[in-house]
């Protein structure tokens, strides 16, 4: 079985075949279970994660239904062969290695960080870029989302750009700082608050001989810091605008101290 929610919700059974979970409230009961996959989660909290305002009475007996029409798609073998078991305290779906992206996306990130914090720089850029390229869009795209799991998609959104920027270090480190301009500008863009991911910018034309760019980022960094949070940059943001004024030649070397950490 393969489980795919970085993205649209996809389900395939190992003839590669599709399986169609057409029912909203009985594929927001998938992404619930896929969200805490291997771990038990109760009827209660199925329910919240279905319903933003006060559930019907029938509340846990429809999660009941959702639950054995899921059971049924996805074990053509008799439910209990199948991946979706009630145990005690509720429900539990048991994912393998390799069948679900999200997981996937964990290990692979917890690798590369491993990495970078040994100094393995190549291991680390290619275990992490292979995690941000399990993302095929947002999390659980097309499918309607309740409060709880609309929470839990900002969370693994917050998780990727986590890792990007982890990425991102780590190409600024082997002195790929021209590769990673345009992705970052990209999420500087979408997520203007992210200091790291400006100073990371900042860094990167810097090292391009964008000295002019590289201030007016800073410039902007401050202004929207100022106007949202009524706060100045952090002490490492400013020290790299000081030795960009003074055309410092340090921050120019590949894995110097900067804003990459």
């Amino acid at each position: 079985m393969k489980y795919r929610v970085l993205g649209d919700m996809e389900i395939r059974i190992s003839t590669g075949q599709h399986v169609l979970v057409s029912r909203p409230r009985t594929r927001q009961v998938l992404a619930t279970l896929l969200i805490n996959s291997n771990n038990v989660v109760p009827p209660d909290r199925l329910v919240e994660y279905l319903w933003d305002e006060q559930p019907p009475e029938s509340a846990r007996s429809q999660v009941k239904t959702y639950v054995w029409s899921l059971r049924g798609l996805l074990s053509p073998g008799g439910a209990a062969s199948g991946p979706i078991q009630q145990v005690s305290g509720g429900y539990r779906i048991a994912v393998a290695p390799n069948e679900l992206d999200l997981l996937d996306f964990a290990e692979l990130a917890r690798r590369g960080r491993l990495a970078l914090r040994s100094g393995d720089l190549r291991a680390a850029e290619q275990a992490l870029r292979r995690s941000l390229d399990l993302w095929r869009g947002e999390p659980f795209a097309g499918l309607p989302l309740s409060s709880a799991l609309q929470a839990a998609a900002d969370r693994l959104d917050d998780d990727r750009l986590s890792v990007f920027e982890d990425w991102a270090e780590t190409r600024l480190r082997l002195g790929g700082h021209a590769d990673v301009i345009g992705e970052l500008r990209e999420r500087v863009s979408a997520s203007p608050l992210r200091e790291r991911l400006r100073g990371q910018l900042i860094l990167a034309l810097y090292r391009s001989g964008r000295q002019g760019e590289a201030l007016a980022e800073y410039r902007e960094l401050r202004r929207v810091f100022a106007e949202e949070l009524g706060i100045e940059p952090s002490p490492q943001v400013q020290r790299l605008h000081e030795q960009i004024l003074a055309a410092d030649l340090r921050p120019l070397r590949a894995g110097a101290p900067g804003s990459d950490r």
